[in-house]
């Protein structure tokens, strides 16, 4: 009878060290906003006044002209206030100064859904020179409109690829990340704005 015990306990045994493991989920790490945000943090270096000069500058290529300039004067000294007084509608999440006076650049900007106002995301590159002055200027894509901390999360992709790559061609077929440029509508870097496809 005691063999017979033993023999079942042994066998139990072995059956249990048999099975396999049960299956755990992957652990998913959570973005790190605030790691992400110093990462590309060039726009902390500046002094508030640069800071200033250079958002309005900023927003004088990316927020729309006012209805009585083109897109030839709207850089003309009797419009610059109205790009003051409006950029606060767009905010730097990401800068990066890449080489000589390049840089790349991700903001926040509003924007309008079915919902009202909303933001999405603006992501490109600029020339600037030694007195903030913008000498060149692209937007490479905007982003879906999204919620703030995953527009912040999408940016930063977009950032590392502008960084390592120079641009973001490998997200524009992907309509989660980029929303424009898309079959209709296309940035035009002579009038600064975007434009249908003819």
């Amino acid at each position: 009878m005691k063999n017979l015990i033993l023999l079942f306990t042994i066998a139990f045994c072995v059956t249990c060290t048999n099975q396999p493991e049960p299956k755990t989920e992957e652990t998913i790490i959570p973005f790190d906003i605030e790691s992400a945000k110093k990462k590309y943090n060039e726009f902390a270096n500046y002094s508030k006044a640069e800071q200033d000069t250079l958002m309005t500058n900023l927003t004088t290529f990316i927020f729309r002209k006012p209805s009585s300039s083109t897109w030839e004067t709207k850089f003309n000294p009797e419009f610059r206030s109205y790009f003051i007084e409006n950029a606060y509608n767009l905010e730097i999440t990401y800068l990066h100064h890449q080489s000589d006076s390049l840089y790349y650049y991700y903001l926040l900007r509003d924007a309008r859904d079915n919902k009202g106002m909303a933001k999405r995301g603006v992501a490109g590159k600029f020339y600037l020179n030694e007195k903030m002055a913008v000498t060149g200027f692209e937007e490479f894509c905007n982003t879906p409109i999204y919620e703030e901390n995953k527009l912040v999360e999408i940016g930063f992709t977009l950032m590392e690829e502008m960084v390592a790559v120079g641009n973001v061609n490998k997200f524009l077929k992907d309509k989660t990340v980029i929303e424009w440029p898309d079959g209709n509508l296309f940035y035009s870097t002579k009038k600064h704005e975007w434009r249908a496809v003819e």
